[in-house]
């Protein structure tokens, strides 16, 4: 019983990534940013010391520890790629990549994505290799002045999650 408890907490987690346009902000340095910001949470459990890094390419820019809360707040220049990695024990991580590039002068914005992580157990015996990819990726769209979601790519990912699901659904159907 308790395993079909975590199978339907994970199917309500397949979209575990929330996100929305939100007020503009006035940058820290001056310049047009992004401050990308959100809760992390598992279930409806908000995510005590979880880890929030932000890279360019390969090159760490930034990291942040959740408190309590579980929120992060992050900023992004204008006019580049991001890939935003949340991290916290024994849960799945999740990556989600960012594109601030735009034909015109980026207005700094704040924009919200909350991350919900599962357990690493419910997938205990399955290769999850599939799922180092990024959940998601949001390139800034200069007619809507918003992220949009690249909706092929995402779907793709989620394609090989409920794969995951699938095959670990009938692994514990068999147990």
């Amino acid at each position: 019983m308790k395993i079909l408890m975590h199978l339907a907490t994970f199917c309500f987690l397949v979209s575990g990534l929330d996100v929305q346009a939100q007020d503009m902000l006035e940058a820290d340095d001056g310049e047009s940013e992004v401050c990308i910001h959100g809760v992390i949470k598992s279930g409806s459990k908000k995510c005590k010391d979880a880890l929030v890094l932000v890279y360019d390419g390969n090159e760490l820019v930034t990291s942040e520890v959740t408190g309590k809360d579980g929120k992060f707040y992050v900023y992004l220049d204008a006019q580049n790629n991001y890939s935003i990695q949340v991290i916290a024990p024994g849960l799945l991580s999740k990556t989600v990549l960012f594109d601030t590039h735009s034909q015109g002068e980026l207005q700094a914005f704040s924009y919200a994505c909350d991350f919900n992580l599962v357990p690493m157990a419910l997938f205990q015996g399955q290769d999850t290799d599939i799922l180092d990819f990024p959940v998601a990726m949001l390139k800034y769209d200069d007619e809507l002045k918003d992220f949009k979601m690249d909706e092929a790519y995402t779907g793709n990912y989620r394609r090989n999650y409920h794969s995951l699901l699938q095959a670990t659904s009938v692994e514990l159907a068999q147990k």
